[in-house]
């Protein structure tokens, strides 16, 4: 939530996430004592944990060597 103003109002995260940074990607969750998701050794924000996930899953899937995705009905499970 930001104000009108554009200021974050990170106040209302403090009781999970501690009164840690003035903007939400410096908020951290800590998930039995640790805040480093991704696992990249850096206890970072939030969302930046979740962007360094989400790029670990990217590099999962299957491109064609250009860095674009494949992902075809036959590469992938519907359910």
């Amino acid at each position: 939530m930001r104000t009108p103003d554009g200021t974050a109002n990170v106040g209302v995260c403090a009781p999970c996430h501690g009164d840690v940074g003035d903007d939400f990607d410096q908020k951290k969750l800590y998930i039995n004592g640790i805040a480093d998701h991704d696992g990249n050794g850096i206890e970072e924000g939030l969302q930046i944990e979740v962007e360094g996930l989400l790029h670990q899953i990217y590099e999962l899937l299957p491109n064609d060597g250009a860095d674009h995705l494949m992902i075809t009905d036959s590469s992938v499970t519907l359910v």
